[in-house]
């Protein structure tokens, strides 16, 4: 029972780790996807309260909502994601606001498209310093984990 949490540290650190590898990789990919003309269908700040007990359940968090069509390949898309990883529920409203003001309604934009699975799209290429982030934490957790395991935590 004792080796448990450390080992639940280090593979949910890996499973982590993996999962933000590949989310950064696929906006790192998608600089080099096709491009195609799309236009903003809408943009607005969702709010909810924040999941959890006591004081921080009635925090509020926000998240910019971006929908938006594109053509490709004779084909008509729509598309939400504004990069990859998109930054979802947290943000402050600040800066949900301000994801949305750049991207107003009826505004023509660049959309990233993916030529294998054109259903797949995104409006910002590139990795986001958020997937440097999560690494950084993940591996903060294996190393958690192996230092418990180890004995030098």
């Amino acid at each position: 029972m004792f080796k448990l949490m450390p080992l639940l540290l280090i593979a949910v650190g890996i499973a982590a780790f993996a999962y933000l590898w590949r989310l950064g990789e696929t906006g790192r990919a998608a600089e080099a996807w096709a491009q195609a003309v799309g236009e903003i269908t809408g943009s607005r700040v969702d709010t909810r309260l924040r999941a959890g007990g006591g004081d921080a359940s009635q925090r509020e968090q926000y998240k910019a909502e971006i929908r938006y069509t594109y053509r490709y390949g004779g084909r008509d898309y729509q598309g939400a994601t504004v990069a990859f990883p998109d930054p979802g529920y947290g943000q402050s409203l600040q800066q949900a606001q301000a994801r949305a003001a750049r991207y107003p309604v009826g505004s023509q934009v660049r959309v990233y498209v993916n030529p294998a699975n054109p259903a797949q799209a995104c409006l910002e290429a590139g990795r986001h310093w958020t997937v440097w982030a999560g690494l950084a934490l993940c591996l903060a957790f294996v190393g958690a984990g192996v230092g418990l395991l180890t004995g030098l935590l």
